[in-house]
């Protein structure tokens, strides 16, 4: 038996460091990234903007918005990106920027299309998420910030000003929160965070975001870009220009 204060000979020295018991990792998920869209059509999108612009310009606002979308989705550098077509053609020269995956999606609605995005991207890194193309003043920092929340949540919602939601991200898929919902309804994020509560699940909230679908919504929209240019994406913020909606 040792006594109380007997030095031992090749033993290290106390060290209130050496004891100390490890930290958390802070670092966020390496998240994959999925960019929801409709193939650019005219007559087939962004429809509810009329009569303020007429089809084709609705289509190339459209347009703008996904590309500003899939570069906010790289410039984030939370993990790889992939943007998912919806009615795409099966040969197109649609220019995809470099870094960008193209995947079409499937399922028999909105829900099991999502579902099955994320669960494919989720099997390649350690969580995934999807925003729409329709929010023109998404940021890095909204993305980044899902990401980091993500790793203590389960679940990750960006609510949109008409219900529904402009983000969704998971650590784990989670089918239930897929199935039953009114897809386009006024109560899309609710009933999706009521159906989170109901399986315990841990959910982070972000801030607050607006469609663009309505011309109530251009005329917000053209009234940002006017006064905080900074929110708004590149590509939008010409296509606006060209329509002389912004000065050029």
């Amino acid at each position: 038996m040792f006594e109380a204060g007997l030095a031992v000979r090749g033993a290290r020295p106390y060290s209130a460091r050496a004891m100390s018991p490890p930290q958390p990792e802070t670092r966020p998920l390496v998240t994959q990234v999925g960019v929801f869209a409709r193939w650019p059509r005219v007559g087939a999108v962004k429809t509810r903007l009329s009569p303020a612009l007429p089809a084709a310009m609705a289509c190339a606002l459209h347009e703008a918005m996904v590309r500003d979308a899939l570069a906010t989705a790289l410039a984030s550098r939370i993990g790889a990106v992939t943007l998912w077509w919806a009615d795409a053609p099966a040969v197109s020269d649609w220019a995809v920027p470099d870094g960008i995956t193209v995947a079409e999606q499937s399922g028999a609605d909105l829900g099991a299309r999502m579902f099955t995005a994320l669960s494919r991207m989720r099997s390649e890194a350690e969580a995934a998420l999807i925003v729409g193309s329709d929010c023109a003043d998404l940021s890095i920092a909204q993305l980044q910030s899902a990401a980091a929340a993500l790793r203590d949540h389960d679940l990750v919602l960006g609510p949109a000003q008409d219900g529904g939601y402009w983000l969704i991200g998971i650590r784990e898929p989670q089918p239930r929160l897929f199935e039953g919902i009114a897809w386009g309804g006024a109560e899309v994020f609710e009933a999706t965070r009521a159906r989170a509560a109901r399986q315990h699940l841990a959910v982070a909230t972000l801030e607050t975001l607006s469609d663009l679908d309505t011309p109530a919504d251009l005329a917000r929209l053209i009234g940002t870009a006017l006064i905080e240019p900074g929110r708004i994406g590149a590509a939008t913020r010409a296509a606006l220009a060209s329509f002389a909606l912004l000065p050029s």
